[in-house]
């Protein structure tokens, strides 16, 4: 009944406002920046205007409904020139994963393979271990769940011209794969044996461990990856592909991304190549995505249609460590509880210049988005497009979905120049125990509400901290997590410029590892405005395009001067 009235209730809004569903999407994202508190609070932003925002320079989304898509389409551009579509296709990264591992379960339905056998039973041309000992531990079900104690989380691919090493040469972390092995991780607390974590204890997500499994498929059934995978799942999705693809291969493909400085740059070569085919090799689209969406939910009810019968879906969709504080993995993909028994599905496509989602519910809910702008940024985007799909189309249980970009940082208003403390700062040198952590800069530039290091990293935006005084939070992750110190800068008079600065980097709760900060010392004080790396008064131009005085004249608060 509570469903029925809220659907209702949607629909006699739409019919009083004029406007479709996908129109109010467009126009009603909810920004990461929560100004709680504040006249603010309840603000939202068209599409536009949060592309604009993030440096997203094109992005395709699919909304699915009873088991249906209702709309697709694309906003922004996949090249220069040519827009977004729905059919754009896009590099799926991580997504990757979630396809093998339908798949695998695939072969588990049918008996070839079983979930509790540890995986060197059915490697033969490569053994999983730890520094050159074989290791029996890592269960089937443990790649599955990220719960393998597995290294390599994440594959960073391989540039237009490099050589593409091998599956074998990727494993055994041999050049010329750019990875290290992929092995059990050291377990850093075992300061006595230096032995590895214990496979089945914790997540920690691996593509590593996705490039075994592709070893192990392919052992098991003497066919490459590609095969297997055209075979068991991607008969219906016809524009997806797990194929190198090749750099002239540009028509209806979107280009990658990265941000740098205050905009978005590409990725030379336009994108990378991942030979890890199985855990980050997917070409696809929005509409593919949204046709396998469908087929994982209705497989829980036994569609015949469906990839996986109803069992094996139940599997997959059955959180693997319950006893784990913050576990969020089944089989293949991360999952939460929906209304009336319903679960939520979901999985992240992480890759150099890309950043995608899909959100799937057994209900016959779910959302596609695709972007070429990778997941530094690209995630904030892709969270506030969730929240408006959510509010719009009533999705009351979003929140249960547990969905780690689902999140907000509670802030204040937004800071105005000029502010003491601005200027250039000088970064110290890191004092830290962990290996291979250096900065890619030495000095920054803080204005009233951002800091700007190098042209190879993004502008950092940051605002007073909500409940705190004098304290400021930065934009610095979706899954940021503004709790003790961790993401805080604080400004505070000395040294030779004037101002100190610091910024609380890491804060874990480990013994004998404390807090970890940047400090930096400011160098020259705020004297004009800040343009990149380079400091230039505005043009007469610039100011015009900068300063218009809006229509909504807010007289008799913070914001009666407002441009």
């Amino acid at each position: 009944m509570v469903t029925t009235s809220l659907i209702f209730t949607v629909c006699l809004f739409h019919a009083a406002t004029g406007q479709t569903s996908k129109e109010r999407v467009e126009q009603e994202l909810v920004p990461f920046e929560h100004f709680v508190g504040t006249e603010r609070e309840n603000e939202k932003a068209t599409l536009a205007e949060r592309m604009e925002k993030w440096f997203v320079p094109g992005i395709s989304v699919a909304v699915i409904n009873d088991y249906q898509v209702e709309w697709a389409d694309g906003y922004g551009y996949a090249q220069d020139g040519v827009p977004s579509t729905a059919d754009t296709v896009y590099q799926a990264g991580t997504l990757s994963s979630l396809l093998t591992s339908l798949a695998t379960l695939k072969y588990v339905e049918n008996g070839a393979l079983d979930l509790e056998n540890n995986i060197n039973d059915y490697l033969t041309s490569w053994k999983i271990g730890y520094k050159g000992r074989q290791d029996d531990r890592v269960k089937l079900k443990h790649l599955l769940s990220h719960s393998g104690a597995v290294e390599v989380e994440e594959f960073e691919g391989y540039a237009q011209g490099a050589p593409i090493p091998t599956l074998l040469q990727t494993l055994n972390g041999e050049a010329p794969a750019n990875n290290v092995k992929v092995e059990l991780i050291e377990d850093l607390l075992d300061l006595v044996g230096n032995g590895p974590l214990t496979p089945g204890e914790q997540e920690d997500y691996s593509s590593g461990g996705f490039a075994a499994l592709q070893q192990l498929l392919e052992d098991v059934t003497g066919l490459p990856y590609s095969t297997i995978a055209q075979d068991m799942v991607l008969v219906n999705m016809s524009s997806s592909s797990f194929a190198l693809r090749d750099y002239s291969d540009t028509n209806g493909v979107a280009f990658g991304h990265r941000c740098n400085s205050s905009k978005e740059t590409s990725v030379p070569g336009n994108w990378n190549r991942f030979p890890e085919s199985a855990a980050q090799g997917l070409w696809s689209n929005v509409a593919d995505l949204a046709k396998l969406v469908i087929n994982i939910a209705k497989g829980q009810s036994g569609d015949p249609n469906s990839i996986l019968n109803a069992e094996s879906t139940t599997n997959m969709l059955t959180l693997q460590l319950p006893s784990v504080e913050g576990a969020r993995f089944g089989l293949g993909t991360e999952v939460g509880n929906g209304r009336e028994s319903s679960k939520w599905f979901y999985n992240t496509g992480y890759s150099e210049g890309y950043c995608s989602e899909i959100i799937g519910n057994t209900d016959g809910r779910g959302l596609v988005m695709m972007s070429n702008l990778g997941c530094s940024r690209g995630h904030f985007l892709l969270g506030e497009l969730f929240r408006s799909v959510a509010g719009v189309y009533g999705w009351d249980d979003a929140a249960e979905a547990n969905v780690e970009f689902n999140t907000r940082l509670q802030t204040k208003l937004p800071l105005s120049s000029p502010q003491p403390w601005e200027g250039t700062y000088e970064v110290d040198p890191v004092d830290i125990i962990i290996d291979d952590l250096e900065l890619p800069f030495s000095t920054i530039y803080v204005s009233a509400s951002s800091f700007q290091a190098n042209q190879e990293l993004c502008r950092v935006d940051f605002y007073p901290c909500a409940n705190k005084d004098n304290i400021y939070c930065p934009v610095m992750s979706i899954f940021q997590d503004i709790t003790d110190k961790l993401g805080e800068i604080t400004f505070t008079p000395g040294g030779d410029g004037g101002y100190r600065g610091e910024l609380y980097v890491i804060d874990v709760d480990i013994p004998l590892i404390d807090p970890i900060k940047v400090t930096f010392n400011r160098i020259a004080p705020a004297t004009i405005e800040p343009s990149s790396t380079t400091h230039r008064p505005r043009t007469l131009k610039e100011r015009v395009e900068q300063e218009l005085v809006p229509f909504e004249h807010f007289v008799g608060t913070e914001r009666e001067n407002e441009k």
